[in-house]
């Protein structure tokens, strides 16, 4: 065999193997870019950042499960069976109030939504609003460019990882509840815990802090990011935002206690302006359960509560279950002071976390 025609079979060799490789990823699509899945292949869907755009364009839904990673341990089939809907989980680690009203919106483009189930984290309120944010996507998984689609169909992660993990998680039957839970990974354990927030926060804790004083009011970037949130409600009557905070561990408080009286104020103002909509219900959960905020055992570090904890918020979120409204959102944030003041001053005398191991 003269070398041109060795050269040529290579060259047709890996043509195409590379039009077989890219065809796969084409058809089996783990991450949803093209289409849903095929045949019986389930939506299997670990990595958000590349799966959530592609998830609310071609999945079958008709509500969503919005939040920041504080909500990503939550079972959404519990809000399914209670609704009798069907949701997927629209989420971001971190996710400011653009990111999530981009996949709010972006759902609305092909997709008639009964339900918006909306984790309010404070802390992803106070950011500045970007109207086309890129905050925790994959910019190839998110545009309509064809031409770096390359580095989709030919990604050594998808060949060889997501593809053979959807095809095996598939068979062994795909639980939607589990989308995006990052709680298998984590342990929870109350050493564990404080460990954790000591090794982060132990340089600087000041066990006799003195929280500050009320602000006079709260910083513009909440009043916009909240207007935004309200603007999406006032666009689409027709769909019910069951809103609610998700729950966070004493530590948490402990953490931002300089500060936690601008967040009462930011809680109040979002209750104010959303609570007076038809299409609103602002559901208590379980944000103000003493034995949920100062049970470490059920916490992976200061923030992320376990998937018990979560799947207890989601049974609170439920027609018949305490609602917050304009009228008791200061009696609620007022408990929930008495509960964080009540650690601090146990934290004041102790001079150690060791109390609450």
């Amino acid at each position: 065999m003269d070398s041109k025609t060795f050269t040529k079979k290579i060259i047709i060799t890996i043509v195409v193997l590379m039009v077989i490789t890219g065809g796969l990823v084409i058809v089996v699509d783990p991450f949803f870019h093209y289409h849903g899945p095929i045949g019986n292949l389930q939506p299997i869907q670990w990595v958000k950042e590349y799966q959530v755009n592609g998830a609310l364009e071609h999945l079958d839904y008709d509500a969503v499960l919005v939040g920041s990673s504080v909500v990503m341990n939550m079972d959404n089939t519990i809000l399914d069976d209670a609704y009798g809907c069907n949701s997927i989980k629209t989420v971001g680690s971190g996710a400011n109030t653009d990111l999530l009203l981009y996949y709010i919106n972006k759902a609305y483009e092909n997709h008639d939504l009964r339900y918006v189930f909306y984790g309010i984290d404070i802390d992803a309120l106070s950011g500045e609003y970007e109207e086309n944010t890129t905050q925790d996507q994959v910019i190839y998984m998110k545009n309509n460019n064809p031409f770096d689609d390359v580095e989709y169909i030919y990604n050594r992660d998808v060949i060889f990882k997501y593809i053979p993990d959807m095809i095996i998680q598939s068979g062994k039957g795909w639980d939607r509840g589990m989308a995006y839970n990052f709680a298998r990974y984590e342990t929870f354990d109350a050493d564990y815990t404080v460990n954790r927030y000591l090794e982060e926060f132990g340089d600087r804790i000041d066990y006799n802090k003195v929280k500050s004083n009320k602000p006079k009011e709260i910083a513009e970037d909440y009043k916009n990011n909240i207007g935004m949130i309200e603007d999406t409600v006032k666009s689409h009557p027709e769909t019910q935002f069951i809103f609610f905070f998700p729950i966070r561990s004493v530590l948490y408080y402990d953490a931002c206690y300089e500060k936690t009286e601008e967040r009462y104020m930011v809680a109040e103002y979002v209750v104010d302006c959303l609570d007076k909509y038809d299409n609103v219900t602002f559901y208590k959960g379980i944000i103000n359960d003493r034995e949920h905020m100062t049970n470490l055992d059920n916490y992976c570090d200061w923030t992320h509560a376990s998937y018990d904890y979560n799947c207890e918020t989601a049974r609170k979120l439920v027609p018949g279950s305490d609602v917050i409204t304009v009228d008791t959102i200061r009696e609620e944030t007022e408990t929930h002071r008495e509960i964080v003041e009540e650690f601090e001053e146990k934290l004041r005398k102790e001079e150690s976390y060791d109390f609450i191991r």
